[in-house]
């Protein structure tokens, strides 16, 4: 987990089975949130009274006493609590089209509950301006696989389709790039040569390998060049792969692995 000195986010979550939500509690507490719980949106109103108000609230609809869907109409009527933002957890039955409206503009995250499909959620809603990576990839199919799947998990995202261009967009957009995420096989100018540029431009310049096979180099080698990952195509998960480029464009410094 990344450490800084920043101010935890506040996390309302509301939900009934109490073992889910100590599980989904400690995995937010992990994360360095800080995290209310409510068994139903009665009690739910009754923290945001007592409490300061959250970042954001992760709404089960199935509740006793009052459910999401009356504690949600309740929040939008209401213009202190109307701004926090919404997450439903909800399994696809659970919510009829006539029934959609009733909630208003929410993420949804689908039962059964994946905690990193929770966390990238999370992100996605908290963070003010969505990050942008620059992502640097010959191969036209798999760039554009992770220019869906990096939006999908709320970043925004500018591409290039080899070095060159990179160092061309690094050259125009590098005060509003967080990271790039760089090929280390190309052609003309590969992963390293691409780096020396854009490090040229910016000393600073944050930055991942990602590669299926690293040629001549080696992945000691590839982070003795300051890359905070090297990463392996394919990814494994989407969802762990965002989480972590969530991470180090939230840390204040660059993250490294041994």
């Amino acid at each position: 987990m990344t450490s800084d000195n920043r101010p935890k986010k506040t996390i309302l979550l509301v939900q009934s089975d109490v073992a889910f939500s100590e599980a989904l509690r400690l995995v937010l507490k992990a994360e360095g949130y800080s995290v209310l719980v409510a068994a139903n949106g009665d009690d739910a109103f009754d923290l945001l009274q007592r409490h300061a108000l959250p970042d954001i609230i992760l709404l089960d609809l199935k509740l006793p006493v009052m459910d999401g869907y009356e504690f949600r109409q309740n929040q939008m009527q209401d213009p202190t609590l109307a701004s926090i933002p919404v997450i439903v957890l909800a399994a696809p039955d659970e919510i009829a089209d006539e029934q959609a409206d009733l909630l208003g503009h929410v993420g949804r995250v689908q039962k059964p509950i994946d905690a990193d499909v929770v966390l990238a959620a999370i992100q996605r809603f908290i963070v003010p301006q969505k990050p942008i990576l620059l992502v640097v990839e010959d191969e036209e199919a798999v760039l554009k696989l992770m220019e869906v799947a990096l939006r999908h998990y709320g970043f925004a995202v500018r591409l290039a389709a080899s070095g060159q261009e990179a160092i061309d967009l690094y050259q125009r957009y590098h005060q509003t790039i967080a990271l790039v995420l760089l090929d280390v096989q190309m052609p003309d100018l590969d992963g390293p040569t691409t780096l020396v540029a854009l490090q040229k431009i910016n000393p600073d310049v944050r930055f991942c390998f990602i590669s299926g096979h690293t040629g001549k180099y080696n992945a000691e080698e590839l982070r003795a060049m300051g890359a905070a990952h090297v990463l392996q195509k394919p990814f494994a998960s989407l969802s762990l792969f965002a989480r972590l480029l969530w991470r180090l464009v939230s840390s204040d410094q660059p993250e490294t692995t041994a």
